[in-house]
């Protein structure tokens, strides 16, 4: 971010122009990557040490797709819109869209992020069930976890691995889950840290949300090729994204992640997600001196009160008041870190939210697609600016 270069408050008044000294700067160091890459003056061990370091030192950028039952759809219509500027990062974390695109290359993508995914991504059932063959009978839950595997095999391309999908497309799949039981941290699995663990098994843990579905097995491929039981710090796992869900700290450990891309569609988040320092296209409601823009009190009283209301829950869960449900402190669903360098939030209709555990439909397929692509294309020109560089090096 060298002299802010990387900040949102450059395009919060012009998505694209008026960045003239920005966009020189990063020609100028494109040009200079290509010449050392072509110079004959440089070994070709030289070179490779060179852009090592200039890639550890520029770091990595994440597509970071968080989780929110079927609000989620939106990420879809982020997800083309991205592919079809060719700014798709190698790392990508999530749930069933990051595993999407962590097992298929860009040329698969783009016919299939269109509205006939609703015949395939319809895991919802009618009716609460209690039982299934994976798990014993325990208390009810809305997606049933056989089936929902069935739908999870199609999306990742039968029982694919971490480590294949990563030797099939070169992305970095990362997927968080936490051991059932509240006392393990979340664990990120990727293809380093899990490299034969089954993909579909982890997306079926990161779906084991309190009262949608229970804590499930995870599944890995052993010496043979065959699945068997994944243990590690537990028996059975759920979703690790009501702990942590942008995993920002271990990005940056692993990977040496410095630049997230964030769509964030948690349904409890895009409702009091707030910039108050103005955003891409939005400008900051305070005039510095020359007075205010229209909403600057009501946007201030609007953000004390988030402040006061993040503070009691903060201190109601240091204090341990806050009774646990279905066995999970639902404290850091307000306490955790839900924006990155760039956050695209989704400006969800009123009509949704009845439908956040419903199966789509091909109209509301449209509907999701489209809302996820206009809410993309203004954060495009920021994205491009930084993965110039990216790229290059």
């Amino acid at each position: 971010n060298l002299g802010g270069s990387e900040s949102a408050r450059l395009y919060s008044r012009t998505y694209y122009g008026t960045k003239d000294v920005l966009e020189d700067y990063v020609q100028q160091v494109t040009h200079a990557l290509e010449h050392v890459y072509q110079s004959n003056g440089l070994s070709m061990q030289e070179k490779i040490r060179f852009f090592k370091r200039a890639s550890r030192s520029y770091g990595r950028t994440a597509l970071c797709l968080s989780g929110g039952a079927s609000f989620a759809y939106y990420h879809l219509g982020g997800i083309r819109t991205i592919i079809d500027q060719h700014l798709l990062p190698k790392v990508v974390t999530g749930t069933s869209g990051a595993a999407i695109i962590g097992v298929r290359t860009d040329e698969e993508l783009r016919p299939m992020l269109t509205p006939q995914l609703a015949t395939r991504i319809n895991a919802f059932t009618d009716n609460w069930t209690h039982a299934n063959r994976m798990h014993p009978p325990t208390a009810p839950h809305r997606l049933d976890v056989n089936e929902l595997a069935e739908k999870l095999q199609w999306v990742t391309l039968g029982s694919t691995t971490f480590r294949e999908a990563f030797e099939r497309t070169g992305r970095i799949l990362n997927v968080t889950v936490v051991p059932y039981g509240g006392h393990g941290p979340p664990k990120l699995l990727n293809h380093m840290t899990a490299p034969n663990v089954i993909i579909w098994s982890a997306l079926l843990a990161s779906s084991a949300v309190p009262g949608l579905l229970q804590p499930v097995v995870l599944m890995m491929k052993n010496a043979s090729g065959e699945a068997e039981p994944f243990i590690h710090s537990g028996h059975t796992w759920r979703d690790g994204s009501l702990r942590v869900d942008i995993p920002i700290e271990a990005l940056n450990h692993f990977f040496n992640v410095r630049y997230t891309i964030v769509s964030q569609v948690n349904p409890h988040v895009t409702l009091f997600f707030y910039e108050h320092r103005g955003s891409v296209g939005r400008p900051s409601s305070h005039l510095r001196g020359k007075g205010w823009r229209g909403g600057f009190v009501a946007s201030s009283i609007e953000h004390a009160l988030k402040l006061d209301l993040k503070k009691w829950v903060k201190i109601v869960s240091d204090l341990e008041l806050l009774p646990r449900i279905m066995d999970e402190d639902l404290a850091f669903l307000w306490l955790q870190r839900f924006h990155g360098n760039v956050t695209i939030i989704p400006k969800a209709a009123i009509g949704d939210y009845p439908k956040l555990l419903s199966n789509p439909t091909f109209d509301s397929m449209v509907h999701y697609i489209d809302g996820g692509r206009r809410r993309t294309w203004p954060k495009l020109h920021m994205i491009e600016n930084r993965m110039m560089i990216e790229r290059k090096i």
